[in-house]
């Protein structure tokens, strides 16, 4: 995967992605907490995926709302048959600029209405649901073009992260009223959040079986809750370390993690 250089860019969706590139993804900063937040999701969800292939049995991927292109791009490096999907073809168009090598398709899709069969080993919900008026159409739309025994990944905000200010989903009276603000970018478009079990519930309504449930992201990792100032000047490992210690203690990973992401198994 390449950085595009800015002369190459044609729009101002993809300048602004260009942008969250650069202090998500590519930013030399190592101790930067936006960096180190975003790749916290992205490697623990190629992990997770990564751990369903069989040696030399590449799987069959789509990734919905796919935005810069991040994950998508990196499953393609890795072997896997990788379809990136979104409803903004300026985004797709930045993605191609990005992409060097791998087996990569692109498409531009609503997510609810995906112009596939059940043909896929996983499909990727990353950071969708809480932009989505209606999640469950686009957890059952999701299961219907995962094969039988297929997955769904699915990350999303937490929303009983101690720090969250917006409605939970239960809390939402007429989801209809807020499709008007629907698929909104980062997290302005948040129109709500969920917590675990309210995502646990939307798995378990769409037909799919919850496998397992991790958080992350801790203030240990964001640098949130005025870590920031102190966490900037210790090593990184000890970061590391209470990172690690938080999103594996049961109680206290669902209050203090801000992220969390799930792998949902589709029936054969």
């Amino acid at each position: 995967m390449r950085l595009p250089r800015p002369e190459e860019l044609t729009s101002s969706a993809e300048r602004e992605l260009y942008g969250h590139d650069s202090i998500e993804f590519h930013d030399t900063d190592h101790r930067s907490f936006l960096r180190r937040g975003y790749l916290r999701r992205i490697e623990l969800m190629r992990s997770l995926i990564g751990g369903l292939a069989l040696p030399g049995r590449p799987l069959r991927i789509l990734d919905v709302g796919c935005a810069q292109g991040n994950l998508a791009l990196l499953l393609a490096e890795a072997g896997h048959h990788v379809v990136a999907a979104d409803l903004k073809i300026d985004f797709l168009q930045y993605v191609r600029k990005k992409h060097d090598h791998g087996r990569l398709g692109l498409v531009a899709v609503n997510a609810e209405r995906l112009p596939f069969g059940p043909i896929f080993d996983v499909v990727v919900l990353g950071e969708l649901l809480e932009h989505a008026a209606h999640p469950d159409a686009l957890l059952n739309e999701a299961r219907r073009v995962a094969r039988p025994g297929g997955v769904i990944l699915l990350s999303t905000p937490n929303g009983d992260f101690f720090l969250n200010r917006l409605p939970r989903y239960s809390q939402v009276a007429g989801n209809e009223g807020l499709e008007a603000r629907q698929y909104k970018p980062d997290a302005d478009g948040h129109l709500f959040l969920l917590t675990s079990q309210e995502l646990r519930d939307l798995v378990r309504q769409a037909g799919l079986r919850t496998e397992s449930l991790h958080f992350f992201n801790s203030p240990f990792n964001t640098g949130v809750a005025k870590w920031r100032h102190i966490g900037r000047w210790l090593p990184m490992c000890i970061s590391q370390v209470l990172e690690r210690l938080v999103s594996r203690c049961r109680g206290l990973n669902a209050r203090w993690c801000s992220g969390m992401i799930v792998l949902a198994r589709v029936p054969k």
